[in-house]
This record gives C-alpha cells, structure tokens and sequence, in this order.
C-alpha cells in the first residue's frame, strides 16, 4: 500500500487518471457533496486553463474565469457548512474551510493545468482535442451561476 501511493504521488498530475465531473458525480449519491465538489472541481479547472494558457486568452476571459474560481471556492466552504449543519455535526470555522476549499481548487489546477500542457504537446492543441476537459468546461459553464446565486443569496443573509 505504501509502495503504490509513494509511485501515484510521483506520477505527474496528468498522468493520474481524471474521470469527467459528469461522470464523477454519477457515483456521489449526497446532493451537498456533488455539489461541493463539481464546484471545487471547476474552481480548478478555471483556474488551470489560466495557469497553463491564461497569457494567451483575451483579458476578458481571464477576469470571468479568476471571479468564477473565487466564486467557486465560496461557494464550496458554504456548501459544506451545510452538509455539517446537515449531518448534526459542530459548526465548521468558515476561514479553515476556505483554506481547505481553495488547497482542493489548488489540486486540480495542477492536474488540470498538466494535463492542458500534456494535450498541447502531443496534439499542438490545448484544449480543443480534450473532448474531458472540453466536457468539464461546458459543465462548469452551468454551474457557474448556480454557485453564484447561492453566494450572493448566503452574503445577502450574512449583511443583514
């Protein structure tokens, strides 16, 4: 057990296996939990294209995807304050779970971020030939602003 997670932790990042987020949540039966992590999963995403070619996309680009990764990271530390609050368990401290939310986002853009460098350097392509990555981006184009209302909805609660 020892050996096999000493070889899978010097593996590059692109080389572990990365299932879709569609296909991921296929086999998460908690709503919270599917929701937590597609938000963090995209949190990374976004913030892996940045990271390997954000110098390449249009200024635009790169503000909506920075604002929807933080977006994302908020919205994940407050999804899981809910699924404790569910489960009758203490309070977590929002500011540890941030940290902790935002060092999973982290994660992913490094897998994410190698693997976009992976597919370049064998096809000349970022992106565009990764029909996973691709499959992702569209569905974290849907999540992007259900995460948004949440946010917005739970900093409205907070102002009051």
């Amino acid at each position: 057990m020892i050996v096999l997670a000493a070889v899978l932790s010097a593996s590059p990042a692109w080389a572990q296996e990365l299932r879709s987020i569609d296909e991921t949540m296929q086999g998460i039966n908690d709503d919270l939990h599917v929701s937590a992590y597609t938000s963090v999963r995209c949190a990374g995403l976004f913030d892996g294209i940045l990271a390997y070619g954000g110098q390449n996309l249009p200024a635009e680009l790169v503000e909506q995807y920075r604002n929807a990764s933080t977006t994302l990271v908020i919205g994940t530390t407050i999804i899981r304050a809910y699924q404790t609050h569910d489960r009758g368990l203490p309070a977590k401290d929002f500011e540890v779970e941030f940290r902790n939310s935002d060092a999973e986002a982290v994660r992913f853009r490094d897998i994410y971020s190698s693997r976009l460098q992976n597919n370049y350097d064998i096809t000349g392509q970022m992106l565009e030939s990764d029909t996973l990555a691709k499959a992702d981006l569209a569905l974290c184009g849907e999540i992007v602003p259900r995460i948004e209302r949440i946010v917005a909805r739970e900093m409205g609660q907070a102002a009051e």
